[in-house]
């Protein structure tokens, strides 16, 4: 399911932040499921198609996610653990 907001010229518009993007994987054919149509994809490119959340700093104040430290605004260090995280690694922003 496509829950997308789009602009006028048919960019994406971040339902967080409110930016306007093209997601990495361009578009796709909702009536097919995203994993069958985009089976090599990553998690990330996947959910921008599916939420249009551009990024992981998007995702998790959409979410309501805590206790994270970004880094660039699209990467990120849990701080409890150490552990990397990249869902978003391909955006630009």
């Amino acid at each position: 399911m496509d829950f997308r907001r789009k602009d006028a010229d048919g960019l994406t518009i971040c339902p967080q932040c409110g930016r306007h993007y093209q997601p990495v994987l361009g578009e796709r054919d909702p009536r097919v499921p995203i994993q069958k149509q985009y089976p090599d994809a990553d998690v990330w490119e996947r959910e921008q198609l599916m939420t249009g959340l551009c990024s992981d700093k998007c995702f998790d104040e959409h979410i309501g996610a805590k206790g994270y430290v970004y880094t660039d605004g699209k990467r990120f260090v849990m701080t409890a653990t150490g552990s990397k995280r990249k869902i978003f690694a391909g955006d630009d922003a």
